[in-house]
């Protein structure tokens, strides 16, 4: 009796036992199958779902301008020796000269220019002069030291005052050379800048122009101060006694389209982000090729040392806030004569809206307010919002006249969908410029955008009103 007791519990334990395994075997299949139907289907939906991209407004010109590296021509006149000897540069390379000044003076030995006794202004100016030139200084420029040497000599030797006005004016009337102690002394015949360098461009005129005069690799630069001995004949400095001068740069037929018909444009000179005025001609060459012509008529002396000068063209004077071409969404509005506006002042606030009349449930007619958005006032209508009214609602005034309005007209203002709260907001954009991709807006307008703000890139993948959930 008692072995058939321990039987039946025997087969009892192994049924409980079974039952169990089987029961914990199915709450995790259906578990894990449960995970993974959930993960497939959100991979399914996340691959074949639309995916709105996002842009951040920012604010600038449309583009950005083109830039050049140009050639300059100016009125440089080469002043050359009559006699033999070493070269005393009494005047400051790149700078303005009076009528009379010295210039230079040629001597049979070579000129030992003392320090002492020169004002502290001048010292302070040779001190800012070796300072921007270590500053400025790399090791391919090392010729460029004798140069230093020399624009440090002529703010020395100017300081000092070795002529009177007396014996200048007696210079000027000896046809501009006199003789000091062993040197013969070149005074300027007008005024006008001083240069120590010749580059063969001197006399170079526009029609003249290549493509190959503007390579830069090309450009050999010659510096006339070398302290070497001099021949009668030879080239001392140049003289510069216009403040007219032009640019020369090159033009691409792109270019010339966009430039056809400009006649003053605005030049920023990127050596110093200078910008000026320009008279703007374009020179056909008979090899085919087109050139720019920019005439200045000051300015000239900032950039004297310089035979070429890198300019941007200021084209793209329009600026404001640059979005995309695809954000743009034209949305439909009512449009009602501002002659039916009124307002209504709640708790100091005032709103203006619009008297809409209704039917009451005894088929008597009355009116209410209704507060709407504004989203534009032009040509005598306002634009509102088509959720705020419905197709054959009837406005009336305030007053007592009768006038009525049917609600049914309806024009379009362009905009994009704005997702800073989260969901598609429409904010209205007054277009002023615009290209293939982007287009500049307004900035400041009511119901419109900002800078910093993100809006839909792609309008034609969101409706107004969707909830968005954009990333940060």
């Amino acid at each position: 009796m008692a072995s058939k007791n321990t039987e039946k519990r025997i087969r009892a334990g192994a049924a409980q036992r079974t039952a169990h395994g089987v029961f914990s075997l199915n709450v995790g299949t259906v578990v894990f199958a449960a995970i993974l139907l959930y993960i497939l289907v959100s991979l399914i939906l996340f691959l074949t779902r639309t995916h709105i991209s996002y842009y951040q407004v920012t604010s600038g010109p449309l583009s950005r301008n083109t830039t050049y590296t140009g050639l300059a021509l100016r009125s440089e006149q080469i002043v050359t020796t009559d006699t033999s000897g070493f070269v005393t540069y009494y005047a400051q390379g790149n700078t303005r000269v009076r009528k009379s000044g010295m210039l230079f003076g040629i001597g049979p030995q070579r000129s030992e220019t003392e320090g002492e006794g020169i004002s502290e202004l001048a010292k302070k100016s040779v001190y800012e002069t070796i300072r921007n030139f270590s500053l400025n200084y790399e090791s391919n420029d090392y010729s460029d030291v004798y140069s230093l040497k020399y624009d440090v000599t002529g703010k020395i030797v100017s300081d000092t005052p070795i002529l009177s006005d007396e014996m200048q004016i007696q210079a000027l009337r000896s046809k501009g050379t006199y003789t000091l102690g062993t040197e013969t002394i070149t005074a300027a015949p007008r005024d006008g800048i001083v240069v120590y360098s010749l580059d063969g461009y001197e006399s170079f005129e526009a029609e003249d122009m290549t493509p190959e005069d503007l390579d830069k690799k090309n450009y050999r630069q010659t510096d006339l101060r070398t302290g070497e001995k001099i021949a009668a004949g030879d080239a001392v400095c140049k003289m510069i006694d216009s403040e007219q001068w032009s640019v020369i740069i090159p033009l691409t037929s792109l270019q010339i389209v966009r430039l056809d018909g400009i006649r003053r444009i605005r030049v920023k000179f990127l050596k110093d982000n200078v910008t000026q005025m320009a008279d703007f001609t374009i020179l056909p060459m008979e090899d085919g090729s087109y050139f720019g012509k920019l005439d200045f008529n000051d300015g000239m002396i900032r950039y004297v040392g310089d035979r070429y000068v890198d300019i941007e063209l200021v084209t793209n004077t329009q600026t404001g806030l640059k979005i995309p071409i695809s954000s743009i969404v034209s949305k439909e509005f009512y449009t009602i004569p501002e002659s039916f506006a009124t307002e209504s002042s709640e708790d100091g606030d005032t709103t203006i809206g619009f008297m809409k009349e209704v039917r009451n449930s005894d088929g008597t007619a009355s009116s209410e307010f209704v507060s709407t958005t504004l989203y534009e006032h032009k040509d005598g209508k306002y634009y509102i919002d088509s959720t705020d009214f419905q197709s054959g609602d009837v406005i009336v005034t305030r007053n007592s006249d009768g006038e009525r309005y049917i609600v049914r007209n309806t024009d379009t203002l362009e905009g994009v969908y704005c997702t800073n709260k989260g969901y598609a907001v429409f904010r209205k954009i007054i277009i002023l410029d615009k290209n293939e991709e982007y287009c500049i807006v307004q900035a400041g307008t009511r119901y419109g955008i900002s800078q910093f703000d993100y809006i839909v890139l792609n309008s034609d993948e969101v409706k107004e009103e969707q909830i968005i959930a954009r990333k940060s």
